[in-house]
């Protein structure tokens, strides 16, 4: 499980989260970048540290193209989920996440993952210092 809270990022910066399985010995790192010229794109990635396979990723950035092994081409926000024999080169549409929501966003990606608990907090620190 995260065990610390995770705050926004400013723009070019990457902060990476350990995670612990709490079943057996299984130990994950969530980095979350923030783009540095585009500032509403963000990118959530979810790995296993030995070996470093992505598990999942999250790819915030609403004009966004990938195009699956398949040729189907998904625009817009969008997951890789691991899939044995191809990783996550394919994506697939993120309904109903808004670009523009830091902390919806975080706290969706946390929870598909299942590292989150009702302890985590998720800031987004720029908001925050506009209402000082």
């Amino acid at each position: 499980l995260l065990e610390q809270d995770v705050c926004g990022l400013n723009p070019g910066e990457k902060h990476r989260y350990p995670v612990d399985s709490v079943e057996d010995n299984e130990h994950f790192m969530v980095q979350i970048n923030r783009g540095r010229i585009r500032e509403s794109k963000y990118n959530y990635c979810a790995k296993i540290l030995s070996g470093s396979t992505i598990l999942l990723e999250l790819h915030i950035n609403p004009t966004k193209k990938h195009q699956n092994p398949d040729g189907e081409i998904i625009t817009g926000n969008h997951w890789h989920v691991y899939r044995e024999g191809y990783g996550i080169r394919y994506a697939y549409p993120a309904e109903g996440i808004q670009s523009d929501d830091f902390v919806s966003s975080t706290l969706t990606f946390l929870r598909r993952f299942h590292v989150v608990t009702d302890s985590v907090n998720v800031y987004d620190q720029l908001k925050l210092e506009g209402t000082q």
